[in-house]
């Protein structure tokens, strides 16, 4: 630009410096209750009160660590197609289209619940170690919705966690082939991300878990190239 911005003009510019932050962040403490199964057993909830402008995150932990070892290579594939499917024998685009009118996003991911780094996630597992939820590998189903829709919102969540439904062979194929299609494109750019991961995934159960789902350094995830080939060679 040929204009030379002014002292003043440069002042208008909106900045933050270390300073004008709280040296201490908020807390917002998580309260731990417990709900009633249908069998009576007690299910922890987990509730943390914040202002999130009016939206709703429910997350649904179910624990797939009681699988026999032999089908885990099944779960990256099952939790990729999962809410792609339908449910409660409804066709796939008919369910899309309801969910999409309740809620934000509506996803599932594989998480396993480590013990984090630091002195604070150290003592706050040690704390736990006697209860059932802590350090297990699980299959989060996800959903955000605002305040307003959250009855209908949760209504089609129990709908589709009940009553999923995977007699559509073709769509399941499909989901599949483009599945392997993207990890084929990827293996270039991420060919040494692949190597770091395998090579690391004998040293911890947690690390096994990441490669399997391929846990990004930005905590994102998405299904793994040794998950989708072994899903796809056992299913033929």
């Amino acid at each position: 630009q040929a204009h030379k911005e002014t002292e003043e003009e440069s002042s208008c510019i909106p900045n933050i410096k270390p300073e004008n932050l709280e040296p201490k962040a908020n807390e917002y403490p998580t309260e731990e209750t417990s709900l009633k199964a249908n069998d009576g057993s007690d299910v922890p909830l987990f509730i943390n009160n914040e202002n999130t402008n009016g939206i709703v995150y429910f997350d649904l932990f179910t624990p797939l660590d009681t699988l026999p070892l032999n089908e885990y290579k099944f779960i990256p594939i099952f939790n990729s197609v999962l809410l792609d499917t339908g449910w409660n024998k409804k066709s796939w685009d008919k369910c899309i289209g309801e969910s999409s009118t309740v809620c934000g996003d509506f996803y599932t991911e594989l998480i396993y619940s480590s013990a984090g780094v630091g002195k604070t996630a150290e003592d706050y597992f040690e704390s736990v170690k006697d209860k059932n939820y802590a350090k297990r590998f699980y299959l989060n189903f996800s959903m955000k919705m605002t305040v307003e829709k959250a009855r209908e919102a949760l209504k089609v969540f129990a709908e589709a966690y009940n009553y999923l439904d995977f007699d559509d062979e073709e769509r399941i194929k499909m989901l599949i082939a483009q599945a392997v299609n993207g990890k084929k494109s990827s293996i270039i750019s991420h060919g040494t991300w692949y190597c770091s991961m395998r090579a690391a995934c004998t040293k911890t159960k947690e690390n096994a878990m990441d490669e399997m789902d391929e846990k990004k350094e930005d905590g994102s995830a998405q299904t793994g190239m040794s998950g989708i080939v072994s899903s796809v060679v056992g299913s033929v």
